[in-house]
């Protein structure tokens, strides 16, 4: 009953988004559509999230007010009402607070410092991989029917994965290429925050290790990982070897690097090389299913072999990273 209630309020919110959008995505540097689509399908993908976890758990519980506050903050970014300077410190005390919400004091002073950095790098580069048609609901997919599987059926967490399923599966009917609705950055924000809540609460369970998620993400957080870490040292290198002042090469070249739009992304250059936003999706989820997904089952049989399978999962992708030329911009 629930999972047929969150599909109906998220499809007749999509529906009424498809035409009379809150926002829309007008073609930009970044963007690979050519025409002006409706943007901000978050915030009926929340609606139906939220009310069907509610009428499940009979109460409004501190993760849907995390939600619902990164909803809003994607939302004013969609209507370009907040500045990159405050919506990363909003994402940053977001990132404290889940992470504190559930559980993490039990974590290392350390390794809490380092959980609210990978969330709120997730965050972004759950924000940066929404760039084609269907790209983000297919990952995200992809390592939700993934854990259902993993999950015993007394898992805590099993009633929001399943109606998130519901809700992302009802998408798919809009998001699919040609795309006539997009996620937007309240949606991207939406989902990022939750997959890496989700990720840290069931490594703090001990129901499934950070290892295996991350994994079963690889392509969302090498990609990102790539390209930032290219583009700043091909700017740092230019800058650097041309006034040989390392204060203004660092400062600019991270400005470059968050600042300025692109379409270097992995899946970006396949969409451009195939000239289809399908045929670049396709690879990628099957690097998914066929090479990532064994070597998370095998990290989760025996977790001696979590590291190396996290390696092996990453450096083929880096690989193609590199023949593809991430990146890097090309005329």
């Amino acid at each position: 009953m629930i999972y047929l209630i969150s599909s109906l309020i998220a499809f007749f919110g999509c529906l009424l988004l498809t035409f009379k959008p809150f926002e829309l995505a007008k073609p930009s540097k970044r963007g690979l559509h050519v025409k002006d689509i409706p943007s901000s399908a978050g915030i009926a993908l929340f609606s139906g999230f939220s009310v069907a976890l509610i009428f499940e758990t009979q109460n409004i519980s501190s993760l849907l007010i995390i939600l619902a506050a990164i909803l809003i903050i994607g939302f004013l970014d969609d209507k370009g009402k907040i500045s990159r300077s405050i919506r990363f410190i909003i994402q940053i005390l977001i990132s404290t607070i889940s992470i504190y919400m559930i559980g993490g004091l039990s974590f290392h002073p350390i390794l809490f410092f380092i959980a609210i950095i990978f969330m709120t790098y997730f965050i972004n580069a759950y924000n940066f991989m929404d760039g084609i048609d269907l790209m983000l609901t297919a990952q995200s997919l992809f390592y939700l029917i993934v854990l259902l599987a993993l999950l015993n059926a007394n898992s805590p967490w099993l009633p929001s994965i399943q109606i998130m399923i519901s809700v992302l599966s009802v998408f798919i009917l809009f998001n699919y290429h040609p795309a006539k609705l997009f996620l937007g950055n309240a949606g991207s924000y939406f989902l990022g925050t939750y997959i890496s809540i989700l990720m840290i609460g069931l490594h703090l369970l001990s129901e499934v290790s950070i290892l295996t998620s991350l994994i079963l993400v690889t392509a969302s957080v090498a990609d990102t990982a790539y390209v930032i870490i290219r583009r700043f040292f091909d700017k740092f290198i230019v800058l650097y070897d041309k006034n040989k002042v390392l204060k203004i090469a660092l400062i600019t070249s991270i400005k470059h690097v968050f600042g300025v739009a692109h379409r270097a992304h992995n899946y970006q250059k396949l969409a451009l090389k195939y000239k289809n936003h399908t045929k670049a999706l396709i690879p990628i989820m099957m690097y998914n299913i066929l090479w990532c997904l064994p070597l998370a089952i095998i990290s989760t049989i025996n977790t001696g072999y979590g590291v190396l399978c996290l390696f092996l999962s990453y450096t083929p992708y880096i690989v193609w990273c590199y023949k593809n030329k991430t990146g890097i911009e090309e005329n």
